[in-house]
C-alpha cells in the first residue's frame, strides 16, 4: 500500500485556520486526481479542496473539525485501482438498461394489444411519466459571491428542459450570468424573478421522470 499524506494547504497569508465543513466523498471511495473531495471554511470564504492524487481516500479529520494549516486532512492510497468500483458502475448500469428495456418492451406489448382491441380508437402518447424529483440549486460561483438575484427565467414553468440548458440568468454583484440545468426533465419552479437566492438555495425542481420527452406547444 502506497499512502500519501494530504495536508492543509496554504490558502492565504492571513488564514491560519480552517474548519472542515463537509467531506464531498465517502471514506473508501476512489477519487481522480483534482476531484473535489472536501470543503473548507475561513472567515473570508468557502474553499473546495481538490485532491493532489488519485486513489482511494481514507478519511482523518473530521466534519466541524477546525485544522491548521499543514494538518493532516486525509490520506491516499494510490495503489488502488478504480477496477472494482469501475465493475459495480458497470452491472449497476446493465441492470438498469436491462429494466428500462423491459419497460419498453411492456409497453409495446400493452400498445399492440389496445390497438387490436379497438382500432379506431388513437390513444395520445404519454410524453412521461412522474420520476425522481431533483432539486436545482444555486451553484457555487465564486469565493467572494455569497447571494445572487434571479433576474430572468429562459423557459417556462412546466417546460421540459435538457441537461445543461440554460433555464435562468443571475445577477451578482459581479456580473450577470446564465444558469444551465443540472437535470433533464419537467422543471417546476420554485424561486421568482427578483429574489435573492445564497448559495446553495433551491431555484427549481425537476422531474426526471420527463428527460428526453417532448414539451408541447
Amino acid at each position: 500500500m502506497a499512502e500519501v499524506e494530504i495536508r492543509v494547504p496554504e490558502i492565504g497569508e492571513s488564514v491560519n485556520e480552517v474548519t472542515l465543513s463537509a467531506w464531498l466523498k465517502q471514506d473508501g471511495d476512489y477519487v481522480e486526481m483534482d476531484e473535489e473531495i472536501a470543503e473548507f471554511e475561513s472567515d473570508k470564504a468557502t474553499l473546495e479542496f481538490p485532491s493532489p492524487e488519485a486513489g482511494k481516500l481514507i478519511i482523518v479529520a473530521e466534519e466541524g473539525e477546525d485544522l491548521k494549516v499543514g494538518d493532516l486532512v486525509c490520506k491516499i492510497d494510490t495503489s488502488a485501482s478504480k477496477s472494482s468500483d469501475s465493475e459495480s458502475s458497470s452491472t449497476t448500469e446493465e441492470k438498469s438498461e436491462s429494466k428500462e428495456e423491459d419497460e419498453s418492451k411492456q409497453e409495446e406489448t400493452t400498445k399492440e394489444t389496445d390497438q387490436e382491441g379497438d382500432m379506431d380508437v388513437q390513444e395520445p402518447e404519454p410524453k412521461g411519466k412522474p420520476g425522481k424529483v431533483e432539486d436545482a440549486v444555486v451553484p457555487e460561483i465564486g469565493e467572494s459571491i455569497n447571494e445572487v438575484t434571479l433576474v430572468d427565467w429562459l423557459v417556462e414553468d412546466g417546460d421540459i428542459v435538457e441537461l445543461d440548458q440554460e433555464i435562468a440568468e443571475f445577477d451578482s454583484d459581479k456580473a450577470t450570468l446564465e444558469f444551465p440545468s443540472p437535470f433533464a426533465g419537467k422543471i417546476e419552479f420554485v424561486a421568482n424573478v427578483g429574489d435573492d437566492l445564497e448559495i446553495g438555495a433551491v431555484v427549481a425542481k425537476i422531474d426526471t421522470g420527463f428527460a428526453g420527452a417532448s414539451s408541447s406547444t
